[in-house]
C-alpha cells in the first residue's frame, strides 16, 4: 500500500513537472518538427525505383507431368537466377554498356530481384537518384541476363514481361514519416530535459522540499507581500526627525 502511495506521489511530481514546463516542451517539439522537415527537402537525396519483370518458361511440347515438373524446376531455378544477374559476369557486361562509372559492387547495391513463391515470374527493381538511369540499368541489366543465361546454364527459358519505365514519384524519403519522427523526438527530448532541469533544480520551491530534501526543521513562515501592499505600507509610515525624541543623558551624574 506505502508502495502504491509513493509510486502515486512520483506520478503527480511528474506531471507537475511537465506542466510546469509545457511550453519549453511545445517549443522542442515545433523545433524538431521543422528540423526534420529541413532535413528531409534540403540534405536527403530523393531516390526512385524503377522495375522490369521476367518470365520462366515451361519447355515447349512437354507432357502435362513434364510442364508440371517443369514449372516447379523453373521455380527453383529462379533462386539460382537472382545470384546470376547480381554476379560480376552480368554486371561488368551492363556497366560497360550503359559507360557508367559505378563499380560492380555498387550496382549490386543498387539492384534487388524479387519473386513470390510458387510465381514463375520474377523483378528485377533498381533504386537510384536519377529514375531515368534506374530504368536503364534494370532493362540492361535484364537484356544481358536473358542473352547470357543460355551461355551460362545452357536454358533458354526465360523471357522478358516487362520492361523498365522511369518513376518519377520517389519512394524515399517519407516525408510524413520524418514529421511524425521528428516531432516525437523534440517532445521527447523536452520531457527529458525539463526532468533533469528539475533534478537539478536547487531552488526552494516549498516547505516539503525543506523537510524532505534539506532535513531542516522550518522556524516559521515569511508571507510574500505584493508591490501595492509594500507602497501602501511605504505611504503609511510617519518620518520623525532624530533631534526631536528625547535621549536620555547617560553621563549626567
Amino acid at each position: 500500500m506505502a508502495k502504491m502511495i509513493d509510486e502515486s506521489i512520483n506520478l503527480k511530481a511528474t506531471v507537475a513537472v511537465l506542466k510546469k514546463r509545457f511550453s519549453m516542451i511545445l517549443v522542442l517539439g515545433f523545433l524538431g518538427l521543422v528540423a526534420s522537415g529541413g532535413i528531409t527537402y534540403y540534405l536527403l537525396t530523393p531516390q526512385y525505383h524503377s522495375s522490369t519483370q521476367l518470365l520462366v518458361k515451361h519447355t515447349v511440347g512437354a507432357s502435362e507431368f513434364g510442364q508440371a515438373y517443369d514449372v516447379q524446376t523453373n521455380i527453383q531455378l529462379i533462386n539460382t537466377y537472382k545470384d546470376v544477374i547480381k554476379g560480376p559476369v552480368i554486371l561488368e557486361e551492363v556497366r560497360n554498356n550503359l559507360k557508367t562509372p559505378l563499380s560492380i559492387e555498387e550496382l549490386a547495391g543498387k539492384i534487388t530481384v524479387e519473386s513470390s513463391d510458387q510465381s514463375q515470374v520474377f523483378s528485377i527493381i533498381v533504386e537510384d537518384a536519377n529514375p531515368y538511369l534506374a530504368a536503364e540499368i534494370a532493362n540492361e541489366t535484364a537484356n544481358i541476363f536473358k542473352s547470357e543465361i543460355g551461355t551460362l546454364m545452357d536454358v533458354r527459358n526465360v523471357a522478358i514481361f516487362s520492361t523498365a519505365k522511369p518513376n518519377l514519384a520517389p519512394i524515399s524519403p517519407n516525408l510524413g514519416i520524418n514529421l511524425i519522427l521528428g516531432l516525437v523526438m523534440g517532445l521527447g527530448g523536452g520531457v527529458l530535459l525539463s526532468l533533469i532541469l528539475e533534478k537539478y533544480d536547487r531552488t526552494i520551491q516549498d516547505e516539503q522540499f525543506i523537510r524532505e530534501v534539506l532535513e531542516w526543521v522550518p522556524l516559521g513562515n515569511i508571507s510574500e507581500s505584493k508591490n501595492a501592499e509594500t507602497k501602501m505600507m511605504k505611504e503609511n509610515t510617519i518620518d520623525v526627525p532624530l533631534d526631536t525624541i528625547p535621549v536620555k543623558n547617560k553621563n549626567r551624574i
